[in-house]
């Protein structure tokens, strides 16, 4: 029943060399069970949102779990994202299904984190058209944020001494959080 699932979630979702994220928890979930490709035909596509400046949406890779909503109101007590339409149909929406960039959001990025298939992600780590991703790091080394006096804890992600993605450890201050400057700035 497991790999059914799974096949049929993978049905939904692009090919694995132009997903947004390949490494994906989805695609590891994935090997694990042994589901590397999909005998059923795919649904229709929805349209890729870059209008955030700081986060890519390509719901074309969503499964609808509910994890970024669910980041957004219960973790980070925003409400932007909700779930919209039923069965197949179900997707995430910003506010009144605004674009992102239109939306209320604001930016701390704990819906991409939550992401486990690349639906969100940051635009920093993708291709110049926003799809798919092209910027992997090479370590991570365990930080704290220097925007503010809070000392949130980060993990920030490290290629070629640049750094290409920061995200949230548990401390006391932020409990795996973010706000925008510390995730994005």
């Amino acid at each position: 029943a497991r790999e059914m699932v799974f096949e049929l979630l993978a049905s939904d979702q692009p090919s694995r060399d132009s997903h947004p994220d390949p490494d994906s928890d989805f695609w590891k979930w994935s090997d694990a069970i042994g589901v590397t490709e999909s005998r059923f035909a795919p649904c229709e596509k929805p349209a890729q949102d870059i209008s955030h400046p700081a986060i890519a949406v390509n719901l074309d890779a969503c499964i609808a779990c509910n994890l970024c909503e669910r980041a957004c109101r219960e973790v980070q007590v925003n409400d932007v994202i909700g779930m919209a339409d039923r069965g197949s149909h179900t997707m995430p929406v910003f506010d009144l299904a605004d674009p992102m960039g239109l939306s209320t959001c604001v930016a701390c990025g704990e819906c991409v984190s939550a992401c486990p298939t690349g639906a969100l992600m940051e635009k920093s780590l993708l291709d110049d058209a926003g799809k798919t991703r092209q910027v992997f790091e090479e370590e991570t080394i365990d930080s704290v944020c220097p925007f503010c006096g809070v000392g949130c804890l980060t993990s920030v992600s490290v290629k070629d001494g640049t750094i290409v993605k920061v995200e949230g450890r548990d401390g006391p201050a932020n409990e795996n959080r973010l706000c925008v400057k510390g995730r994005f700035g």
